[in-house]
């Protein structure tokens, strides 16, 4: 991403009508990953120590509020993104875990694997697909 995009990026998010830990876990975001996807992390992301990398993604996941939020995409999932304007997402995602995991659970004989992979997923997707729909005005 250029560096015209993140400043016009810093300046929606300093505007937004959120909460303040919601703009510190965006801007982080904004200047780590591209396109606001966890898996697409910046060539400078990827040149630093281990230990800075993982200090931003506590940044992300438990400072700044976050520990909260992932608590609570963990147990509510698909009822935390509609309550946060990801409803397409929270279709498409139940639908995935249902079809995969619930595959895997027969196999298994054990439904838990659909609940906690699925609370993970949710956990884990939740910081990044809030700032695309924040910022970058989209859900994919």
């Amino acid at each position: 991403m250029s560096d015209e995009a993140r400043n016009k990026n810093h300046d929606i998010i300093n505007n937004l009508k959120i909460n303040d830990n919601w703009k510190e876990r965006f801007q982080i975001i904004d200047k780590w990953y591209d396109d606001g996807v966890g898996i697409k992390i910046t060539d400078r992301l990827k040149n630093i120590p281990y230990k800075e990398r993982r200090n931003i993604n506590v940044s992300i996941y438990i400072k700044n509020g976050g520990l909260g939020t992932f608590i609570a995409s963990y147990i509510f999932g698909p009822f935390y993104y509609l309550f946060k304007g990801l409803w397409l997402k929270a279709i498409v995602y139940t639908l995935m875990i249902i079809c995969f995991f619930g595959v895997i659970g027969i196999f298994m004989q054990s439904l838990q694997i659909v609940v906690w992979v699925g609370g993970a997923l949710f956990a884990m997707l939740t910081p990044f697909d809030y700032f695309r729909l924040k910022i970058l005005g989209r859900q994919w």
